[in-house]
């Protein structure tokens, strides 16, 4: 935010409309994978929120445009293609243990 400017409440509000505090970043794939990527190399980032002014466009947008570009840049891993969950791919089983406690709530 810009220390000198004399800030309105209308200005604040749109202001904090898209994006909050942060930056926004927006254009090509291609473009916002460079301006992320730059933020990892001068600021040291490991990790961003992404958000969205429109959550099904915007969210389908990123994954249409951006993602692709992290994956053929070594940012994102490719995807599970054989659909694993979670659980399973961490755990090697899709159902809690029978010693644990959520599995008293199993209905098997």
């Amino acid at each position: 935010m810009d220390p000198d400017r004399r800030w309105t409440v209308a200005d604040v509000a749109a202001y904090m409309a898209i994006g909050a505090r942060g930056p926004v970043i927006i254009g090509a794939g291609k473009t916002v994978v460079d301006e992320l990527e730059h933020w990892m190399t001068v600021a040291g980032v490991d990790g961003f929120n992404v958000d969205y002014a429109l959550r099904q466009p915007d969210m389908a947008a990123f994954a249409e445009f951006v993602s692709p570009e992290l994956r053929a840049r070594g940012h994102l891993a490719t995807p599970n293609e054989q659909h694993l969950t979670l659980r399973k791919q961490l755990f090697g089983t899709d159902w809690l243990p029978h010693e644990s406690t959520g599995a008293a709530y199993r209905r098997e």
